[in-house]
């Protein structure tokens, strides 16, 4: 049978490339569908050596090992910067508390002295020194 329109998907010049697509299932994100299948390679190919395939084998291990570390990496990162956000947060709260004391004490000496001055005489102190 011949389909409606003019592409046609099963053509005879596609060549066999060897990849397969396995799965056939679709979701649908706003405003569009997505593929939930995947692309697979031929697992093993023949004519390969042991030692091509154990070489092969190891670089996929040292791959994984190396997505793994710096999966870690950017986590234990990410902790970090939160970490010291948090940090910067509670300094600027320490930092409004003390310029608020400063500017109070600040306050209170002016009126000290302003009032010292006008009467021409200094602030009396609480306690004398010997």
């Amino acid at each position: 049978m011949q389909p409606s329109y003019a592409f046609n998907p099963m053509g005879p010049n596609i060549p066999a490339s060897g990849v397969t697509y396995v799965g056939d299932s679709r979701a649908m994100l706003p405003g569009r569908a997505v593929s939930m299948g995947s692309l697979r390679a031929p697992q093993r190919l023949v004519g390969v050596s042991p030692q091509e395939e154990d070489k092969r084998r190891r670089a996929a291990s040292a791959s994984a090992r190396f997505r793994r570390r710096k999966k870690e990496q950017e986590e234990e990162n990410l902790k970090e910067i939160a970490r010291l956000e948090k940090k910067i947060e509670d300094l600027k709260k320490e930092y409004d508390s003390t310029a608020a004391i400063t500017n109070t004490r600040r306050d209170y000496w002016r009126d000290l002295a302003i009032r010292a001055g006008a009467s021409g005489q200094p602030p009396s102190q609480s306690r004398e020194r010997s």
